[in-house]
């Protein structure tokens, strides 16, 4: 099990959690009431499955650990009247100002791949046009391969 330090909160990290026992059928999923993340045993990849299971793990512990942010910083409980949540200056204002812990998050649980040569600890220095190539790059990625949200209780 890894913890994960979420605004100052600590949350438990559960990997291949039996499919029976995830809420929902999920990939993944965020309890925020007993502070723990579960992600699903996804098993070996088949013929009709994604092919590359490490790299959606990831998505899928980023997702859960995305919503955790929200549901710590007070979001989760007032985000029900915004009709275009993604468009909304509120949340952009949000990630941005978020964003540094929860790159902390990710690397800390290593739930993102960062571009080779940099040397990650604890305390991170990184160059910032080389992770906004890297963005940019997974998002493009992304687009491509039609990736879809983790179902379930996220």
């Amino acid at each position: 099990m890894q913890k994960v330090n979420v605004l100052g909160t600590e949350y438990t990290i559960k990997f291949d959690v039996p499919s029976e026992k995830m809420p929902f059928g999920g990939d993944g999923c965020m309890d925020q009431s007993i502070r723990e993340i579960w992600i699903a045993d996804f098993g070996e990849s088949d013929r009709d499955s994604i092919k590359d299971l490490d790299s959606y793990r990831k998505k899928v512990l980023r997702h859960e650990i995305v919503h955790a942010f929200l549901y710590e910083s007070g979001l989760w409980n007032n985000s029900g009247n915004v009709k275009a949540w993604g468009q909304s200056e509120e949340i952009t204002d949000w990630i941005a100002l978020q964003f540094p812990k929860m790159l902390q998050a990710f690397i800390d649980v290593d739930a993102i791949d960062l571009p080779e040569g940099n040397i990650v600890t604890k305390e991170v220095t990184v160059d910032s046009s080389k992770v906004a190539k890297a963005v940019m790059e997974n998002v493009k990625k992304q687009l491509e391969e039609r990736t879809y949200y983790p179902r379930g209780c996220s």
